[in-house]
């Protein structure tokens, strides 16, 4: 047994040296570009934002100065403070029982707020993060995953997930529960251990900064919150990202977030996304996730209404299933159909404790990705994704069929 774990151990550490060899060029040429964006790229009011870019690097920079421990709990506010501090918490709390009651509370929270950007974005994402946890139950993973290695890799897209929803959840609602209530609750965002540079740009969006920016922000902050509490782990990074499931996936770039899109007559017609070849560069995850937003947000309106469309006439279950109907099925006595679970039938739900996140922001460096990305052309993914869906399936065959 242990011959044969550090065999696999070997075959996995190999596979992840050829995926940090490709995506080294790739990182590369995001950077470039992120920086080319910056000089060059011409999106509607970009002078403004320009402008609202340098109004945030000075009050963060502020804050930098002034700030002690930004961890440190503020202290007690009225009753009403702390009954909205106690409901808060409780609705985060029964929210991220699983990967389900996340992607619904960040839609219902979209569909009253339809200026929060983000929100509609985590939704759609979230929808994939699902799709991956069941992913781990197909034939194509199980063949070069051990059970043990599965669970390491469940557990790790679910803390993922969980960390980013316990920070983004308080923030969104208190924005939320203060428009109906017509009032501020930025004074709470402490209570939450919300970072400084959030702290920031809801005081700058509240004033009336571009949602463009605070959608950016969001996006940086749940990454850079994801960096520090799971990613740069060195015991992550041997139990999940040296596994053969990860590593070969990232290898074969088939670790994709794509939308569903459906036309007026409810039929789809194209998935559309892109696909992060290295979930272990927080540049290159940042920039995927500005490159998502700007597909939903920086086309005209007609592509995010047929997102819009998709989303809510099918409901999520994180089989992909949802998206692809005529390829997928979630009975796994189907024949001619690739088997994809529905959450609820292969993982429970878990009760996760927070993890410990240190303040991430001690410089002004991540305003370095803040512009956001321009326009992005609409491109269909189904025939891509599929026709790699196909060759992990006959390699899973393969594999299966070796005695």
């Amino acid at each position: 047994m242990k011959e044969e774990n550090d065999r696999r151990f070997k075959g996995a550490a190999l596979l992840r040296l050829l995926r940090m060899a490709a995506s080294k060029p790739s990182t590369l040429w995001i950077d470039l570009r992120r920086r080319y964006r910056l000089i060059h790229s011409q999106i509607p009011g970009q002078k403004s934002l320009l402008k609202e870019m340098d109004v945030f690097r000075k009050a963060l920079e502020m804050r930098l100065v002034s700030d002690g421990d930004p961890f440190v709990d503020p202290p007690n506010g009225s009753m009403e403070d702390k009954d909205l501090l106690r409901q808060i918490r409780e609705e985060t709390r029964q929210s991220t029982r699983n990967n389900l009651t996340r992607t619904e509370a960040y839609f219902v929270i979209y569909k009253s707020c339809q200026e929060l950007h983000w929100a509609l974005l985590a939704h759609l994402v979230s929808r994939n993060g699902g799709y991956n946890m069941t992913d781990l139950h197909r034939r194509a993973v199980k063949a070069v995953t051990s059970e043990a290695d599965r669970l390491a890799f469940f557990s790790f897209l679910e803390r993922c997930n969980d960390v980013i929803f316990r920070d983004a959840y308080p923030q969104l609602r208190l924005y939320q529960l203060g428009l109906q209530r017509k009032r501020s609750y930025l004074h709470l965002l402490p209570h939450f251990q919300v970072s400084r540079f959030m702290q920031v740009a809801w005081q700058l969006f509240q004033n009336g900064m571009d949602n463009r920016l605070l959608t950016v922000a969001l996006i940086i902050n749940e990454q850079m919150r994801i960096e520090a509490a799971m990613v740069d782990h060195e015991s992550v990074i041997r139990r999940v990202f040296a596994t053969p499931a990860f590593s070969a996936q990232s290898l074969m770039h088939v670790s994709a977030v794509l939308f569903a899109a459906r036309d007026l007559r409810g039929r789809q017609h194209g998935l559309y996304g892109n696909f992060v070849r290295d979930f272990t560069s927080v540049t290159e995850r940042i920039e995927a996730g500005k490159s998502l937003y700007a597909l939903l947000f920086a086309n005209q309106d007609q592509p995010r209404t047929a997102f819009l469309r998709a989303a809510e006439s099918v409901p999520h279950t994180a089989s992909r299933e949802d998206i692809l109907p005529q390829v997928f099925t979630h009975e796994a006595t189907s024949r001619g159909l690739v088997y994809s679970p529905r959450l609820v039938d292969v993982w429970p739900d878990v009760l996760t404790w927070p993890i410990a996140v240190k303040e991430w922001c001690e410089d002004l460096s991540a305003l370095d990705y803040l512009f956001p990305a321009p326009t992005v052309r609409m491109r269909d993914f189904s025939k891509r994704y599929i026709r790699q869906l196909r060759r992990l399936e006959h390699f899973a065959s393969v594999i299966q069929s070796k005695p």
